[in-house]
């Protein structure tokens, strides 16, 4: 019985009208973004680092905490310099720019990839409209991560060219990837080497196309990371991090796990691999084992921090048009896949479109990183000399001071404060502390003797409600979020 392939041309208007769709919500997100200027608030410390290094160069002690003697390295140092040069001449708009131009080229990447996976399947389109989408509702920010993403996509195509072609010269790209991933965010520099696990595990095990070339390459690739102003230390830096950040990952909800404390992630996590498991069941076929490892490795790495989504919701593309270009069907059965093809597209898009309309909400909310106390801050750089305080700060506040030109108690560079990357002290934990009233606020405040404390009115609950009942300390300032106080 002659079999024929179940493709979805009858229907390519509608498709395409779906993807015009996504694409013009995209680029709707995009000019919000572009025309408020708001960037993401690790940006401010981005920006102090990027100025640091332009005018004093690398450092491996910590200059801008009130802390001494911290071991130190600037781990975004590219990105740093490339933020700080686009802000000093067309301020926030244009990183907002900067960071949009980068995910529209993420998109198109995207969409290739799809395309060579499925043989310029029109759906390739639809799903990568529909993953950006999703993204840009989500998880767009002003971030580096933005840009792992882009070169982790570039990197699983060129994997993929070598898969289809043999061709050793399709991987010459991949070393350039890796220099360029460990000096504009090296935190996630180690994705390189996890997604080219897959293609190592199904070369070794069915021997369709040989793992010698892609075993060099990654070799060259771990050596040319290496070409950093760190070093080894470069590489090592994520591991270390994930140590001393660890007390601080329940407060901050993109390094949270997904759990029902973050029920638009998880649901949407769930639903996702019920239509991969929904794949086997319905469908007599073999997905090329690849894409189940890529696909199984980022859904895991989605599940243990809801800031992997950005990962796994495209790469679980690619299992999507693999299995739609390769389902066969015969005229019995025909009727019946194409129902199942159609249900299983509805309940993609459906994931889409609910990202569209509430998923912005459950990050931004609880994110602790996404508001600060920026009108307290601006007073206090008016009318105060950082030379001349000492200043007690939360972690919110701590980016936009370095801005400013404060030095601070602590900031979202959460993993300079654990001991396991400055040598010296927990800062994460002893804060964590203070902001549980686990230690008693007036030894905390003489052993750093504070003269000035800004604090949040929800963040620093138990110092706000004992400062302001404290004689030592008189008001300064104060707005409906925070407040400043000085000691007499």
């Amino acid at each position: 019985m002659q079999k024929h392939r179940c493709i979805i041309s009858k229907n390519k208007m509608i498709y395409i009208i779906i993807f015009l769709i996504f694409s013009f919500y995209i680029t709707l997100n995009l000019i919000m973004q572009i025309s408020n200027g708001k960037i993401d608030n690790d940006n401010y410390f981005m920006l102090a680092h990027g100025e640091y290094i332009i005018r004093n160069g690398f450092t491996r002690v910590e200059p801008f905490s009130i802390h001494s003697d911290f071991q130190f390295m600037i781990p975004q140092w590219l990105t740093a310099v490339i933020l700080y040069f686009i802000h000093l001449y067309t301020g926030t708009r244009g990183i907002a720019l900067f960071f949009s131009i980068v995910f529209i080229i993420t998109e198109l990447v995207l969409f290739h990839l799809l395309r060579l996976i499925s043989n310029n399947n029109v759906l390739s389109s639809l799903l990568a409209g529909l993953s950006m989408t999703i993204v840009s509702s989500y998880m767009f920010s002003t971030r580096p991560y933005i840009i792992s993403l882009l070169i982790i996509l570039i990197e699983l195509y060129a994997f993929e060219k070598y898969v289809s072609q043999s061709k050793a010269k399709y991987l010459m790209i991949i070393p350039f990837l890796s220099v360029i991933e460990i000096n504009f965010h090296n935190s996630l520099w180690i994705m390189m080497i996890l997604v080219s696990l897959p293609y190592f595990i199904e070369g070794f095990i069915n021997h369709r196309y040989k793992i010698r070339p892609l075993a060099i390459t990654m070799m060259i690739s771990t050596l040319s990371a290496l070409i950093n102003p760190y070093g080894v230390e470069s590489i090592t830096y994520i591991f270390r991090s994930m140590i001393s950040i660890k007390p601080i990952s329940n407060i901050i909800i993109e390094l949270a796990p997904a759990s029902m404390n973050n029920t638009l992630g998880l649901i949407t996590i769930m639903i996702n691999f019920g239509l991969f498991i929904g794949l086997f069941i319905f469908h007599n076929f073999k997905i090329d084992l690849r894409y189940i490892l890529l696909y199984l490795g980022t859904c895991l790495m989605a599940l243990i921090a809801i800031r992997n989504s950005i990962f796994f919701y495209p790469i679980s593309m690619l299992v999507y048009v693999f299995v739609f270009e390769n389902i066969k069907c015969d005229s019995i059965s025909n009727k019946i896949t194409k129902y199942i093809y159609s249900i299983t597209i509805f309940m993609i898009i459906s994931c889409g479109l609910t990202f569209m309309l509430m998923g912005k909400s459950d990050v931004q909310k609880q994110n602790l990183s996404s508001t600060f106390s920026k009108d307290a801050i601006n007073w206090l750089s008016e009318n105060k000399n950082p030379e001349e305080i000492t200043l007690y700060n939360n972690v919110n506040d701590g980016a936009y001071l370095l801005y400013k030109g404060f030095k601070v108690y602590i900031d979202p560079r959460l993993e300079v404060y654990g001991k396991e990357n400055n040598k010296k002290e927990d800062i994460l934990l002893e804060y964590l502390k203070i902001r549980s009233a686990d230690i008693y606020y007036k030894d905390f405040l003489n052993k750093y003797d504070f003269n000035l404390i800004l604090v949040n009115k929800s963040i620093d609950k138990y110092l706000y409600q004992t400062i302001k009942h404290d004689f030592n300390y008189v008001s300064i300032y104060e707005d409906d979020v925070s407040a400043i106080y000085e000691r007499k």
